[in-house]
């Protein structure tokens, strides 16, 4: 296995339950991750005071290489 991938514990019980946790190659990646809550976190508070924001320009197919 791969060291950044997750580690997967099966526990038996009446019910399925499955717990994950990730690896320490994987908890790298946090600093990635709160930099993306915080823009999305900004992102909902400038949404919510009305302002229109384009996240991404829609480009039809035919206009997607050149």
């Amino acid at each position: 296995m791969k060291k950044w991938a997750r580690k997967k514990i099966c526990v038996p019980a009446d019910a399925a339950k499955v717990e994950y946790s990730l690896k320490e190659y994987g908890v790298t990646a946090n600093k990635i991750v709160d930099v993306m809550c915080s823009w999305g976190k900004e992102n909902i508070k400038i949404r919510q005071q009305g302002e229109e924001i384009i996240l991404l320009e829609v480009r039809s197919p035919e206009n997607i290489l050149s």
